[in-house]
């Protein structure tokens, strides 16, 4: 009986060994999606981003096609809050969430809008000065990379950019 014992509590030991190899690597897994890595570099001072989301949301314009935008924020953002553009902003006015909002509709010329709310900016702009390249990675996920050439001056603030994303696509409103 003692010798039964002894082979439980060895393979006990072993299957916890392994949950415990393997938790850091599924974590890692499941991470792999609403994840950005990059940042953007304001007047010499850098804010990391950790956190991509897309949403396809109708359009402010005059046309009746929804956009499809990339949030890519430093603070986790809830599925609600991130769908919402109105709780977008009201995230990043109550709780400092820094974010760049980025059009993944393809437009003429290779124009790229965008707009960043990381202080001391907050304004929007369209530019082929923005480098946005899309993987095809299927239709529920947008994955890609945001940069810029070169860093930029706007009213006396110069900033650059360079951030990867890995994104679900959620239904906005």
């Amino acid at each position: 009986m003692k010798l039964h014992w002894k082979q439980t509590e060895v393979a006990a030991r072993i299957v916890i060994a392994l949950f415990v190899t393997a938790l850091p690597f599924a974590q890692g897994h499941a991470n792999a999606t609403n994840a950005a890595n990059g940042s953007i570099t304001v007047d010499g001072k850098k804010t990391e981003f950790r956190h991509a989301y897309a949403v396809i949301q109708p359009s402010l314009g005059s046309s009746a096609k929804p956009e499809t935008v990339v949030v890519i924020t430093d603070k986790p953002l809830s599925a609600a809050v991130t769908a919402d553009r109105n709780e977008r902003q009201k995230a990043r006015e109550r709780d400092g969430v820094r974010m760049l909002v980025v059009s993944a509709d393809k437009r003429p010329d290779d124009v790229v809008s965008i707009f960043i709310s990381v202080p001391p900016m907050n304004t929007t702009d369209s530019s082929r000065r923005f480098k946005l390249a899309l993987d095809p990675v299927g239709d529920k996920r947008l994955k890609g990379r945001l940069s810029m050439d070169e860093p930029w001056e706007s009213f006396g603030i110069k900033y650059r950019i360079d951030v990867s994303f890995d994104a679900h696509l959620l239904v906005g409103k």
